[in-house]
């Protein structure tokens, strides 16, 4: 019992006040100074607009500064590394997409998990991704175009931003989904996957609607198909792929927040909850609509499942693609 005298002591209790309050404050003062949001893309892309939309609301919300540092290349996979070894203090966050979670089946070297590497901070947006041609091709939906893929096996070409890409990835599961022989055509980018499109270069390419819609407004491009599995709001006469008679067809974009592994709870929910609070706004669901995105938040555990399922999903098709490791 003597050793245990020093808990009826004053300065004991003292100290454990101290200490407490001492946690508390440095918890609830986050964020002290200012925060990188990691974009794992080149400026000026779709996912560069979107992050700096988020970035610079999340700096209001918080009222501390948001950077976007852009750590483009291999695939999203050298900034989301970059992200995964630092420091679990709030500080250093990563934009997330599909790219994200497709890597875990592309490369064989990561030195990360896409899942089990990150915490789950919410989900921001859900959107699609749209078929489409040229303006001028004989193909008017989809089934014109399994139609001509049946008669014409392996004639049928499809474009895409890149081995292992998104849009590689819907092509093969829509002509899996669609029992035809469809001929992929990689490019270095979505810009000049729809540029060749717009020529008549390449029958179709799979484009996100963020990047689809001012080419569909201005009718530069023919929309086909909607990837989800309910049509678009911005595109409310383009049939999904599913309507369209592609059983079992469904593929979704969406972007969402991360940080390193073992970010502490109380820092997700400072996050969490600023994010809830600015996809709440009117003005913020207005211009992420322009750009073809739907604000989505989600709670964090939600949003972990989620990218586990996604992680699955995408795995399933790249067995389908026969797509094989780098």
């Amino acid at each position: 019992m003597r050793s245990l005298k020093f808990l009826l002591e004053p300065r004991y209790w003292l100290a454990c006040v101290v200490v407490f309050f001492t946690i508390q404050s440095a918890q609830a003062a986050y964020p002290e100074k200012q925060i990188t949001l990691v974009i794992p893309f080149a400026p000026g892309g779709a996912n560069d607009t979107l992050g700096r939309i988020i970035a610079q609301a999340l700096s209001v919300e918080l009222k501390q500064t948001v950077i976007v540092e852009n750590r483009a290349g291999a695939g999203t996979t050298i900034g989301a590394e970059y992200v995964a070894n630092t420091k679990p203090d709030g500080y250093t966050l990563l934009l997330v997409s599909a790219a994200h979670v497709i890597s875990s089946s592309i490369y064989t070297k990561l030195r990360f998990d896409p899942v089990k590497s990150f915490t789950p901070i919410t989900q921001l947006t859900k959107s699609a991704y749209v078929l489409v041609t040229n303006k001028d091709s004989s193909i008017k939906s989809v089934q014109d175009l399994l139609a001509i893929a049946s008669k014409q096996p392996n004639k049928m070409t499809y474009a895409s931003s890149g081995i292992g890409s998104a849009p590689h990835l819907a092509g093969a599961l829509l002509g899996s989904r669609g029992g035809v022989d469809l001929v992929h055509v990689p490019y270095k980018g979505g810009g000049p996957a729809l540029l060749d499109v717009m020529r008549g270069d390449v029958d179709v390419y799979f484009a996100s609607q963020s990047t689809a819609l001012p080419y569909i407004q201005s009718d530069k491009v023919r929309a086909l198909g909607i990837s989800t599995d309910v049509r678009s709001p911005a595109l409310p006469n383009t049939p999904t792929i599913k309507e369209s008679g592609v059983p079992s067809f469904e593929l979704s974009g969406w972007y969402g927040l991360v940080g390193p592994g073992q970010l502490p709870a109380s820092i997700v929910q400072v996050l969490n909850d600023a994010i809830k609070k600015i996809l709440a706004r009117e003005d913020i669901q207005a211009t992420l609509a322009k750009h073809g995105e739907q604000a989505y938040s989600s709670k964090a555990e939600v949003f972990g499942q989620f990218l586990s399922l996604e992680q699955k999903k995408y795995q399933e098709i790249i067995q389908i693609a026969k797509i094989e490791k780098e």
